[in-house]
């Protein structure tokens, strides 16, 4: 305890000089750690200041982004306003859509939009200065006027009256392609007949008829505007670049669900004579909307929708969506094969939409585009059976063109047009089992 004591102080001396230096190391140690973090500060400054005149944005350059990005918004309202007009079209007779008010009136009404319907159809007629070529009974009647005919026949009479007479019908044939600008009847349009008829149903039908039959009308008004653009102000089937309108037909269901047509590759029926259309019963179908079907049970999870309801796979791949609808259409005409890439140009070329005013004139309010041709094929034109059936073209080379177009309407521009069941056909029900595209069942 004494030797302690004694020596307290030195011991006192040696704690605080071995606290002194463990304070010196530590200090060393803090000031090292302190400086590695300073030049990482300091390096960090200089990628600050060396980055700063890159990343500030000049205040003439934001207001240029800013200005940039309030052309890119105008552009795009501008967009959808110009889809919109788009579709915005008259329709047929507005009271039956998207559904008839007063349930008690229906007959009254479809019976109107009948009328209508064939009104339009025989306005479209009349704006292509069309005709059609001599029936049986035009013929027969030719044939009286030739003198002695009466009570003979053919075999009875000379080879020399019988071509008299074959002349005189070439003659009154030829006639009749001087007097009109394009051979074309009512049967070129679908269901003018069903119409004509003044057909009635149920309820769902009648929506389903008469609004697939607007879709086709609107179509078909292009198709018709096409023409008399093309034809000019030919006043005969010589003159005229497209020389007969042989159908513009559509693959969905029959009118009044008279059967159902999937496909356009089906057996040529002659109706009368000549070229004939391209599927049997077409002039009865009404369009289909082309809709995307999800494959189930294919065993493959990257399996991409199926697409049904077309008329030939399109290349553009475009379906019915939230934004657009999509219809496919086949136009067949007899036309100066001279002039196919022009008649091919003009029906996808820009039309005009005339809506009346509200001081009742007709001011040109609505461009649009809506047509993509996906399809073509050109076939010859068998001459013999033509002239047999009455058709007469004239001195140029002609050919029998038949191509299937693409129609876009962008769904805002007629929306408030749609019936429910065609929205059903278009996005089905969620608790829907099964998909129908097009049926008029």
């Amino acid at each position: 305890m004494n030797f302690i004591k004694k020596r307290l102080f030195l011991i006192a001396c040696l704690l605080a000089i071995t606290f002194g230096i463990g304070i010196f190391i530590s200090a060393l140690l803090t000031a090292s750690d302190n400086q590695k973090d300073m030049q990482k500060i300091q390096k960090k400054c200089n990628d600050v200041k060396s980055s700063l005149p890159k990343k500030i944005v000049p205040r003439n350059v934001m207001e240029r982004i800013e200005s940039n990005a309030q052309l890119a918004n105008t552009d795009r309202d501008a967009v959808k306003t110009l889809a919109h007009q788009t579709t915005d079209r008259p329709v047929i007779y507005e009271p039956v859509f998207p559904e008839l008010k007063n349930e008690n009136d229906r007959i009254y009404h479809y019976q109107v939009f009948s009328d209508q319907y064939c009104r339009l159809i025989d306005k479209f007629l009349l704006g292509l200065q069309a005709g059609d070529s001599p029936s049986d009974a035009e013929e027969e009647k030719k044939r009286e006027e030739f003198p002695n005919i009466s009570g003979t026949s053919s075999q009875s009479r000379s080879a020399s009256e019988n071509e008299q007479i074959e002349k005189l019908l070439e003659d009154f044939r030829r006639e009749r392609a001087k007097q009109i600008s394009i051979y074309a009847t009512t049967d070129s349009f679908c269901c003018y007949d069903h119409w004509k008829s003044k057909p009635m149903g149920d309820k769902k039908t009648m929506l389903l008829d008469s609004w697939f039959t607007q879709v086709a009308a609107w179509i078909q008004h292009d198709v018709v505007q096409a023409i008399e653009q093309i034809n000019g102000s030919s006043d005969s089937v010589f003159d005229s670049p497209v020389k007969r309108l042989i159908e513009i037909s559509f693959s969905g269901s029959a009118a009044a669900g008279k059967g159902t047509q999937e496909s356009i590759e089906t057996t040529p029926v002659k109706y009368k004579g000549g070229a004939p259309r391209h599927y049997a019963e077409s002039q009865i179908f009404l369009p289909a909307y082309i809709t995307k079907i999800q494959r189930q049970g294919t065993g493959d999870p990257t399996a991409g929708p199926s697409i049904k309801g077309e008329m030939v796979p399109s290349f553009t791949k475009r379906a019915c969506d939230d934004l657009i609808h999509v219809v496919h259409f086949e136009v067949g005409v007899v036309i100066d094969s001279t002039k196919i890439n022009d008649f091919f140009t003009t029906l996808q070329s820009e039309k005009y939409t005339y809506l009346p005013q509200p001081d009742g004139t007709n001011l040109k309010q609505n461009k649009r585009n809506q047509i993509t041709v996906i399809h073509l094929n050109i076939e010859p034109v068998n001459i013999e059976a033509e002239s047999s059936a009455g058709y007469y073209y004239g001195p140029a080379s002609v050919k029998v063109l038949r191509l299937v177009g693409e129609y876009v309407f962008f769904a805002g521009g007629y929306e408030k047009y749609l019936p429910q069941p065609v929205k059903d056909i278009i996005k089905p029900p969620v608790e829907a089992t099964s998909t129908t595209t097009g049926s008029l069942l």
